[in-house]
């Protein structure tokens, strides 16, 4: 354990010779002089350019505008310079902030084309809401109707934008507005902008995956009822069952019903075909500006521009201007009155049992219709002005005794502005009357035809000649003749 531990030279006796220098380092006052510099960063998108000044050291040379030149134009910093912020921190000797030299410009990206429609391209259609506050599910406004013509849909183009600059200098791409999904389908047409949709034809808009289409034809495949509510159409609608009670289908077409119509209201501005027929409890209403095909027609008011043809018309009013035709099934009229502008064409007319029938034919039946409701609004108005002129002679009476009030006054001058009014409409409908009886009186005769019988009961009107039928009659012909109506053979 004598061994002797070897000693490290601080630890050897030697003393240290003044020619050896200890290593020291350096004092303050002895370190190299660092002058200012600025560093110049760019961020990852290129869009901005940062700058810090870092403070000279030891004596070195203070940050200069063309120093912080040169470390921009090192930084490749191309675009978007804010000198002014650079030099004012050069001039001010502001070390050690960061701050943003460089600014890019962003790119303005483009606008997605847009389409604006004119037709609720999502349903939000809702039902009639009553006064009392109640819904009612009859008028439920579920057809968005359009014209031929009308405007459906506007596009606008897409907007493309415009590229930025980097403060490298280096275009940056913008996003490209992208073209709307504006595409015209069925029975619509294109603008030569191509920027309008148009209706072709009257119908139903309909939107389907961007595709604006027109359907004329509305098809109801059940009966109508509370989930189709009334219809009201711009085409032609189809009625797969029935029409029940208290509702109504209008139409600027056509109307087909494969099933029954009971009392409801059916309005076409084309024509109406019924493959059952009409029970409509006194109740129904049909009318159509072209003609009307059915099964059978029962209890129903009818008025049509065109013809009437059913396999049997009974105990109803049907007006036609054309002609009125029960030449299939049992071809009967029967109860009513049926009129035409220009022939009553039937198997059989009224019935064994004598049922009163009435037939007029040879005049327009809505001129007719027409004349008489003027008839009788002449006599309505000719009764008030009788009624008023009492009044007002009354009046006066008082007027001249000075028993007049100023509420009689004020009657009176009530009586007389009305007295004017009703003077002034009683020349109008007398003025009507005779235009509608000389378009009467210049219309062709018509004709009643019966393939089998005229019944009893039957009173047949040609022109302005009447001829009630007595007895049963075999098949003839009623025309009019020498101001008398006559049957003669059959002639249909």
């Amino acid at each position: 354990m004598n061994e002797q531990r070897k000693k490290t030279p601080a630890q050897t006796d030697k003393p240290i010779s003044e020619s050896e220098e200890i290593a020291r380092p350096a004092t303050p006052e002895e370190w190299p002089p660092v002058d200012a510099k600025a560093l110049v960063t760019v961020s990852d998108d290129r869009m901005e350019g940062h700058m810090i000044l870092h403070d000279p050291k030891c004596g070195g040379k203070h940050i200069t505008e063309d120093m912080a030149h040169a470390a921009l134009q090192e930084s490749g910093i191309a675009h978007g310079l804010d000198w002014d912020q650079v030099r004012a921190h050069v001039r001010n000797n502001i070390y050690g902030v960061t701050f943003r030299c460089a600014q890019g410009t962003p790119p303005i990206n483009g606008v997605d084309g847009s389409v604006t429609y004119t037709f609720p391209a999502e349903d939000t259609r809702t039902p009639d809401i009553r006064p009392d506050g109640s819904v009612d599910y009859k008028n439920l406004n579920l057809i968005p109707n359009v014209e031929e013509g009308q405007l459906l849909a506007t596009a606008t183009r897409p907007a493309k934008g415009t590229p930025g600059t980097s403060v490298l200098g280096k275009p940056v791409p913008q996003i490209v507005g992208r073209p709307a999904a504006f595409r015209s389908g069925k029975n619509t047409t294109l603008g030569d902008d191509g920027l309008t949709i148009r209706a072709a034809v009257a119908g139903q808009v309909i939107l389907d995956d961007g595709k604006v289409m027109v359907d004329p034809v509305y098809e109801v495949r059940g009966d109508v009822d509370t989930t189709t509510g009334n219809i009201r159409f711009n085409g032609k609608v189809v009625i797969a069952v029935q029409v029940p009670s208290g509702y109504t289908v209008e139409t600027e077409g056509d109307i087909e019903v494969w099933g029954g119509v009971e009392g409801a209201h059916l309005n076409a501005g084309g024509n109406i075909i019924l493959h059952q027929g009409i029970q409509g409890n006194n109740q129904a209403q049909i009318q159509c500006k072209g003609n009307l095909v059915a099964r059978f027609i029962e209890n129903s008011q009818v008025d049509v521009n065109g013809n009437v043809e059913a396999g049997a018309i009974m105990h109803s009013t049907v007006n036609a201007r054309g002609s009125v035709i029960t030449r299939n099934g049992r071809g009967l009229i029967v109860g009513g009155t049926v009129r035409a502008g220009q022939a009553v064409d039937a198997i059989s007319i009224g019935s064994a049992a004598g049922t009163a029938t009435v037939v007029e034919v040879g005049m327009d039946p809505q001129l007719k219709i027409q004349c008489q409701q003027c008839k009788s609004e002449l006599e309505e108005v000719t009764k008030q002005l009788d009624q008023l002129d009492k009044t007002i002679t009354i009046l006066n009476r008082m007027s001249e005794t000075g028993e007049l009030t100023d509420d009689k006054r004020l009657l009176k001058l009530r009586s007389l502005k009305t007295y004017g009014l009703l003077r002034n409409r009683k020349k109008e409908l007398a003025e009507s009357i005779r235009t509608f009886e000389k378009a009467l009186k210049n219309q062709k005769d018509g004709k009643v035809h019966a393939r089998r019988f005229f019944h009893a009961g039957v009173r047949i009107t040609i022109h302005n000649s009447t001829l009630t039928i007595r007895s049963d009659l075999s098949q003839g012909t009623a025309y009019y003749e020498h101001a008398d109506v006559v049957i003669g053979p059959y002639r249909g």
